[in-house]
């Protein structure tokens, strides 16, 4: 249970650390978006495969991989979207 307080102007948390899989999920899950950002055209399957060979992970479930998955399809949808209007504007005139 998450439990904060404040005393003094000082936010204090009360709450247990998270566990060293869900921060192992955390880093990968952020180094595969910023390099789909990086590369559109990649595959994110082996973004994902080459991450977890660089720092050998094996606490990662099926359910983390696809998730991780669904996170970069997202993150380089947003980042197409804008492009493809622009696109279309160029193509109008």
């Amino acid at each position: 249970m998450r439990v904060q307080r404040f005393s003094g102007g000082n936010l204090m948390h009360n709450h247990d650390a998270d566990s060293e899989v869900c921060l192992n999920r955390q880093i990968i899950n952020n180094s595969v978006k910023r390099k789909t950002m990086e590369d559109l055209c990649a595959r994110p399957r082996n973004l994902i495969h080459k991450e977890l060979r660089s720092q050998y992970l094996d606490t990662l479930t099926y359910k983390d991989i696809r998730n991780i998955t669904r996170n970069m399809h997202k993150a380089s949808s947003s980042h197409l979207l804008p492009l493809l209007m622009i696109l279309k504007e160029l193509i109008k005139h």
